[in-house]
């Protein structure tokens, strides 16, 4: 797998000449649909030894992912343009395979406010494992400033992404606060209300982890 920036004169049929790849291949992995057209200093993902299937009448993303012993998350992965949905066309090639790598593995965390456009939201999500909802405050006495997380929460879970509770300092105002801050750093009756709270609404919405990004410290 390596990055190709297009040249100037370079077609899709001369790239797929030059490097031995069949243009489906390429078309498929970069989202492009004919006619083909490339631009000087486009970069292309060219992945060798890739293995592609064309989409017949009546194939979902579902059934195509299950003949080929994958998840809907990895046929998504392998076709970013797919970004996430269940649209395909008869005669439209997918890659359904590549050679395995020497990967490291990773976690990967995504931050999202509760505004994200959908889509982008859900042409992102078949990359994480997290996804982090921007997010919770709380108040000088502990109590939540509650986030409107529940459709984010719903959406991460179709795509088998944990969501994660992101805390931060802002206040009801939608400001930092670093009078809520100092409260809970030097009061021991805050932070077990603040922690019980946390607790409890995470277990209730099924967040699977939390994130405490504390901002406006003061001194």
């Amino acid at each position: 797998m390596y990055i190709y920036v297009v040249s100037p004169g370079d077609t899709l049929a001369s790239i797929s000449t030059r490097i031995g790849l069949p243009q489906s291949v390429i078309a498929a992995a970069n989202g492009l649909r004919e006619p083909y057209s490339l631009t000087p200093g486009q970069a292309l993902l060219i992945l060798n030894g890739a293995r592609t299937y064309t989409v017949r009448p009546g194939d979902s993303i579902y059934s195509i992912a299950a003949q080929n012993g994958l998840s809907t998350n990895e046929l998504w992965r392998l076709n970013p343009s797919l970004a996430g949905g269940n649209i395909i066309y008869p005669g439209q090639t997918l890659v359904v395979y590549l050679p395995p790598t020497d990967n490291v593995p990773l976690v990967s965390t995504g931050y999202a406010y509760p505004f994200i456009n959908r889509s982008i939201l859900r042409s992102t999500l078949p990359y994480l494992d997290f996804l982090a909802i921007f997010s919770y405050g709380f108040r000088a006495d502990g109590s939540l400033v509650i986030a409107d997380d529940a459709e984010l929460i719903s959406i991460a879970n179709e795509y088998g992404v944990k969501p994660m509770l992101v805390l931060t300092s802002l206040g009801d105002d939608g400001r930092f606060s670093s009078e809520a801050v100092s409260s809970m750093l030097t009061s021991p009756e805050v932070q077990q209300n603040l922690i019980n709270n946390i607790v409890e609404t995470a277990q209730l919405k099924g967040y699977a982890s939390v994130n405490s990004d504390l901002e406006y410290i003061p001194p």
